[in-house]
């Protein structure tokens, strides 16, 4: 980086002239420019070259502010451009410019810099700061170390720490202002320092338009935004937030948890379990029943509390529901282990905010697959309030697919021979997704035992079940009992015969035929196919 005493003595001898062109230049930058420069991190999409035209800007691979300066479209690095080439600052000599062009003549070659708009049928602007760079190879690191000495001078500095009054857009627009007009001073310094005599493509503006948004880029990635840009983005988020806003997604909790957490948070903190859920710095840890089970999770954000909501689906159907109250500092996600790949959920709010949680939760230790349902609203910090805290009633267990329970253990040689039957794909590639149930605390179950534990939740998920008894694993067509679990259907049977499992799995479990197409095409109670 370009530092010393001559750019700090060009710094002190001009900052009084450059404070005034900085007034002067700035009152020519349109809002819509400056705002793109003046918002943090802030890009435009770039746009593609048409018929021949060059499109947008051009970035030297590498270069710090390159990745930035792309985002302009053309459209804005020409009217950047238009705003101040024909009112370039003519600052009086300074007795160290000659010392500041030997810096800029004399820098790295290929440091490079970035061109920022274009012309009709050729790429001027790219040209010229192409040709800089050997010409004055030091010229875009000069620049922005002479944009860091102006800044920290008085006169400089006081016309960059002015307050600004106005919205978000506002605050940003005149920030990007201030640091393009003070980089555009610094940018023509430079240039005029370091002029050899040789012409510029595109004229010397085009160079000095250059220069400045790199630097200004650069430079304002290291500034903080002014004071009042806190309280005006808040406010600016608040009013493009949409609500309400709902997420949902399926894991596996970790040791009996996870967590609702402000975004980045790599694991949920270990804390004891009181409850259905527990508050926690910046959000809230949810404990579950049993390890290692699916968990279904809904998040909604609202812009009030529940009672004026409508209520979650089958509402009587949790048997806890609890509300609790912590503190935001922004957005947050799920932490656990997501039973899909997908991209990370953001809930919650945009801003730093205390924040009611109320938690349904439906099958919570029933050893089976379990619910939550979470809503959030803002409102003040309260104590917890359950709201409700039934018994939960034993559940089937939890699986992928649909369940094949074993309620026959006579021969476990005979059983492992059906389960790898009833799991290899037939010649077609075809075969049930079942998950297995092998637990011998299902030996000789009925029907009605395993109906029994068939919760309206764990009925929610399947269609049916299928169950390999006695009957079953005694013939070599292995004929599996299907029990039907919704409606009318509840509680009916047929058996099938493994080699057609898969027809019957799959078309019930995704809702391309009904339980009594099967049922009605059977011959002695047994489906062998259509």
């Amino acid at each position: 980086m370009i530092t010393g005493p001559e750019i700090e003595r060009v710094a002190a001898e001009l900052s009084g002239e450059v404070a005034k062109a900085v007034h002067r230049l700035g009152a020519r930058v349109s809002d819509g420019a400056a705002e793109v420069l003046g918002r943090p991190r802030a890009k435009a999409p770039l746009a593609a070259p048409v018929s021949g035209r060059w499109a947008g800007p051009t970035a030297v691979a590498g270069h710090p502010g390159a990745e930035a300066v792309a985002g302009l479209p053309a459209e804005l690095a020409h009217r950047l451009l238009g705003a101040v080439e024909t009112a370039l600052p003519a600052f009086p000599a300074a007795e160290s410019v000659s010392g500041l062009g030997r810096l800029v003549r004399a820098g790295a070659a290929g440091d490079g810099m970035v061109a920022v708009g274009g012309r009709e049928g050729h790429d001027a602007f790219a040209v010229a700061t192409q040709l800089a760079r050997v010409r004055l190879p030091g010229a875009a690191e000069a620049t922005a170390a002479l944009v860091r000495a102006l800044a920290i001078s008085a006169p400089v500095a006081a016309v960059l720490d002015a307050t600004i009054d106005g919205d978000a857009a506002v605050i940003a627009a005149e920030h990007g202002r201030r640091w393009f007009a003070l980089s555009v001073a610094a940018a023509t310094i430079v240039v005029r320092a370091g002029d050899d005599g040789g012409a510029t493509p595109g004229g010397e503006a085009a160079l000095v338009v250059g220069l400045g948004v790199d630097a200004a880029v650069q430079v304002l990635a290291e500034r903080p935004m002014p004071a009042e840009w806190a309280a005006a983005r808040a406010q600016e988020q608040r009013a493009e937030f949409l609500l309400p806003q709902m997420c949902s997604i399926m894991l596996r909790a970790e040791n009996r948890r996870f967590g609702l957490l402000e975004v980045g948070t790599a694991a949920v903190p270990d804390v004891p379990a009181g409850g259905v859920a527990t508050a926690v710095d910046g959000g809230l840890v949810v404990h579950v029943g049993s390890d290692d089970v699916p968990v279904t999770v809904v998040v909604e954000t609202t812009a009030h509390g529940p009672e004026r909501d409508l209520r979650p689906p089958d509402h009587d159907d949790w048997e806890e529901i609890v509300e609790l109250g912590f503190s935001a500092g922004g957005l947050a996600e799920l932490v656990g282990k997501p039973m899909t790949v997908h991209p990370p959920q953001e809930v919650g709010f945009p801003w730093p905010a205390t924040v009611r949680a109320r938690v349904y939760a439906g099958g919570r230790g029933s050893g089976g697959a379990e619910r939550y349902w979470v809503r959030l609203w803002e409102a003040p910090l309260a104590p917890v309030a359950v709201l409700r805290d039934r018994p939960v009633a034993p559940s089937l267990p939890a699986v992928v697919g649909t369940a094949l329970i074993r309620t026959d253990f006579s021969d476990d040689d005979r059983w492992a021979a059906a389960v790898a039957r009833l799991t290899t794909p037939n010649v077609s590639g075809f075969v049930a997704d079942v998950g297995i149930v092998d637990d011998r605390r299902f030996a000789d179950a009925s029907i009605a035992d395993l109906l029994a534990l068939a919760t309206p939740f764990w009925c929610g998920l399947h269609a049916c079940f299928f169950v390999a008894d006695r009957a079953t694993l005694a013939s070599a067509e292995l004929p599996v009992l299907v029990v039907g679990l919704r409606g009318d259907d509840r509680g009916r049977s047929f058996r099938v015969i493994g080699d057609e499992l898969w027809g019957v799995e799959n078309n019930l479990a995704l809702s391309n035929m009904d339980f009594v197409e099967f049922a009605a095409a059977t011959e002695d109670g047994v489906f062998r196919g259509f």
